[in-house]
């Protein structure tokens, strides 16, 4: 196993006992309802929450483990991720957006920039490129933030509801977007069983601040049973 999160982490009032352990290539899904504590887990990933106990480790590398006080900041983790609220640049155009994580790893300009309008065209953006996140759709600001996560090349890429606001059109092909990019894991939370289907080796339910592991075929969680419509 090459990515594990284990312990608990205390946000707000709610306590989450964590036991996530993915193997390289896997992609896993978290599901469960609303407040659940499924977007935590991708800021625990992502650095932007910390364990109080337990180590979250990658590749052999520990990112966080409160016992030993070892902790490595966001900016130095190798992670792309696209939040619910996708949280573009708004003083960037679309393009400057994309090739962010580049430039912030010591890309050359030029190098990141036709990364970055290699993987608009992949998304159907590049007639967009000069334009900033406010003059686009919603959809559209998805689809920047996932060509933006996608471009940085990252070892986790971590997926906050990532197709919620993309028309139903373009979701088969971000789909396959993230089923051919070479992240060492890949862990996402949805609502959509297609997204589940479609993307997920393995899905993880939480709820009552536990994850437990379900059947997608199977389902044993109610809240999965009906997702799937099973």
């Amino acid at each position: 196993m090459t990515l594990v999160l284990q312990g608990t982490a205390i946000v707000g009032e709610l306590t989450l006992a964590l036991a996530l352990e993915a193997a390289d290539a896997e992609r896993i899904a978290v599901v469960g309802p609303n407040g659940a504590g499924k977007s935590s887990i991708i800021h625990l990933l992502a650095g932007l929450l910390a364990l109080d106990t337990g180590r979250l480790e990658v590749a052999g590398n520990l990112w966080d483990e409160p016992d030993g006080h070892h902790w490595v900041p966001a900016a130095d983790r190798r992670v792309g991720v696209v939040f619910q609220d996708h949280r573009l640049f708004q003083h960037l155009t679309v393009l400057d957006n994309v090739a962010f994580g580049l430039r912030c790893r010591g890309t050359p300009r030029r190098q990141a920039d036709a990364s970055a309008a290699a993987w608009l065209e992949r998304v159907e953006l590049a007639d967009r490129r000069n334009d900033h996140p406010g003059d686009l759709s919603g959809g559209q600001r998805q689809r920047t933030a996932l060509a933006r996560a996608l471009a940085a090349e990252p070892e986790v890429l971590l997926l906050d509801e990532p197709f919620a606001a993309a028309d139903a059109a373009v979701r088969p092909l971000l789909r396959s977007l993230v089923q051919s990019q070479p992240a060492r894991h890949v862990v996402m939370t949805t609502h959509d069983a297609d997204d589940l289907r479609g993307l997920a080796d393995r899905v993880l339910v939480v709820d009552d601040g536990r994850l437990r592991i379900d059947d997608l075929h199977q389902p044993a969680a109610p809240f999965l049973r009906e997702l799937m419509g099973a």
